[in-house]
């Protein structure tokens, strides 16, 4: 196993042959040489991680948190709106949501949700988004144990094709946090951006309904406090893990983190801390901005859409 290298030192290699070696015994013996030499130069140059990594890393796993994150915020909207009346079906500003209760025709708490975006439809952050997210409800919205799975059918944000199983279970009300928990996996997150590169992505994190949960039909007012950890492969091939250090807090009327602190790993070795604080003003405002340090180094990145 190679083990990673940092400096290439320079060597110098010398062949010596005992006399009366036979040709096939040197053949052998050079082929050896030449063998362990190349082996040992590939050991030497293994890439090891760089600014850039950190880069595409911390903007390749904000924007794949921020689709699913977007998604679940339209599912928990209609997995609100479809409990009050249970109809089964909707259409506004050309998407058309479909409720379904199955066999039992909504006799019993699960049903079937299907939010179709069509062949086109742009969102109030001017996302383009098409296809089809599929959401499998049991259980009332806040009600402890209620269930939501969501999978994603020729699903696109921006020309960036979204797949992946995204589950969440209502763990109750924390009345010490004064929140709503919820427990938030995806498994199997994948991201195939537009210009074919792709970013995978796996993640467990809890996320805390901390404000609006009093008006559960208006949104505008609600902001989330999201803990935990992810982990998957960025856009150039490299292997990461999240962990979140301070809360990440999100709204649904602004597309990018807002606020919270990160720890950034590529490939094995801590790289970053990113401060998606950085920029935030308050929670009437919506920035772009995060901040990344390193070691040695400190500068701003915008986040993608």
């Amino acid at each position: 196993m190679c083990t990673k290298i940092h400096k290439i030192p320079n060597y110098k290699i010398s062949i010596v042959l005992i006399k009366n070696t036979s040709h096939k015994m040197k053949t052998i013996l050079i082929s050896l040489v030449i063998t362990a030499v190349l082996g040992l130069f590939a050991c030497k140059t293994k890439d090891t991680p760089t600014y850039f990594d950190v880069i595409t890393t911390s903007k390749d796993e904000a924007l794949i948190q921020s689709l699913f994150d977007d998604a679940q915020n339209e599912a928990e909207k209609e997995h609100v709106g479809s409990q009050d009346d249970a109809l089964k079906q909707d259409s506004t500003d050309s998407v058309i949501v479909t409720v379904d209760g199955g066999d039992n025709g909504f006799a019993d708490t699960a049903w079937t949700i299907t939010i179709d975006y069509g062949d086109g439809y742009t969102n109030k952050y001017g996302w383009v988004k098409k296809g089809k997210i599929v959401i499998a409800v049991t259980g009332f919205y806040r009600s402890k144990g209620s269930k939501r799975i969501m999978t994603f059918d020729n699903y696109f944000v921006n020309n960036h094709k979204v797949e992946g199983v995204h589950e969440v279970e209502n763990t109750g009300f924390d009345s010490t946090t004064m929140a709503y928990t919820f427990d938030v996996n995806v498994t199997n997150g994948k991201l195939t951006l537009s210009d074919g590169n792709i970013i995978t992505w796996d993640s467990q994190r809890t996320r805390s309904w901390t404000k609006g949960y009093d008006t559960p039909l208006i949104i505008i007012d609600d902001e989330y406090s999201i803990t935990g950890e992810a982990h998957g492969v960025n856009s150039e091939g490299k292997a990461f893990t999240k962990t979140i250090m301070q809360p990440l807090v999100i709204r649904p009327l602004c597309q990018f983190i807002q606020q919270g602190l990160v720890d950034i790993a590529v490939e094995g070795e801590h790289m970053a801390n990113v401060n998606y604080s950085y920029g935030y003003v308050n929670n009437q405002t919506c920035d772009n901005e995060a901040q990344i340090s390193t070691k040695n180094n400190t500068f701003t990145i915008d986040l993608q859409r």
